[in-house]
């Protein structure tokens, strides 16, 4: 088995993993990096617009990277026109 990190950057804050995890294969990690992504996102959330990456890494560099994005547009609400006016 190989051992993998997963750094988390959230809006611009890293937070680097010490402890890692082992799986069979990049594979494996990388499916693990995404399925964590909708509850980072969910964390990252109090920021209306909201950045998170993870950087899926050996003990030498960074293999795959899995980045998301959410942006939260608000719209005007447009006024009704009056009927028979």
């Amino acid at each position: 088995m190989a051992h993998f990190y997963f750094h988390v950057t959230s809006n611009g804050k890293l937070a680097k993993d010490s402890l890692g995890q082992a799986y069979d294969g990049l594979a494996q990690a990388c499916e693990y990096a995404i399925s964590r992504m909708p509850g980072l996102l969910a964390d990252a959330l109090a920021n209306p617009n909201t950045y998170v990456t993870t950087e899926v890494c050996d003990d030498a560099s960074t293999i795959c990277i899995v980045r998301a994005t959410i942006i939260l547009e608000h719209r005007k609400k447009r006024k009704r026109a009056l009927a028979g006016v």
